[in-house]
């Protein structure tokens, strides 16, 4: 009797689902589905929102890096114009004590001939000696002179010399 009872049942719930057509289980099903679906949707959304908030946020950060890049320029600037403002004033300066010097040594050696001379006029009054021996100390003074001066002017221009000697051996290599 129990496999009676049940394959009646079975009937009659066979009999129901082709009256009705199984929408129970469709329309629950489909709830279930459009139940996900609107969660997708808000999980996507959220997703969204927060991708744009973390755009929006690497923006600011670009911007604020962006800036302190050009307050670190703008030092570093400064500190180059110091710098060479610097250097300017000392080359300056080096450049003035150079010519200062060059032009002392240019005066005492245009001096130097007149203090010879002074030399064997005071020579000449006081040892009243001929004036041919005064014209002979005046020639070696003048001769001794000559070298000195050569000597310099040799000098600078070994200098120079070696100046663009060694700029051309270090351009060479």
């Amino acid at each position: 009797m129990l496999v009676a009872f049940d394959s009646a049942k079975y009937r009659k719930e066979e009999e129901h689902k082709y009256k009705i057509g199984n929408n129970a289980k469709k329309v629950e099903f489909r709830k279930v589905l459009d139940g996900q679906v609107l969660e997708a949707k808000e999980a996507q959304a959220l997703e969204k929102q927060g991708l744009q908030e973390e755009r929006e946020l690497m923006l600011a950060q670009i911007e604020m890096n962006k800036k302190y890049e050009e307050e670190e320029k703008a030092k570093e600037q400064k500190k180059k114009d110091e710098q060479n403002k610097m250097n300017t004033v000392m080359l300056g300066s080096i450049e003035y004590a150079k010519k200062k010097h060059v032009e002392k040594n240019r005066g005492n050696a245009m001096q130097l001939p007149s203090g010879l001379q002074m030399k064997s006029n005071r020579k000449k009054r006081t040892t009243g000696s001929s004036v041919s021996s005064m014209t002979e100390s005046v020639k070696r003074l003048v001769r001794r002179w000559r070298k000195q001066r050569e000597s310099a002017r040799s000098d600078e221009d070994r200098s120079k010399s070696m100046s663009s000697i060694s700029w051309a051996s270090v351009t060479a290599s």
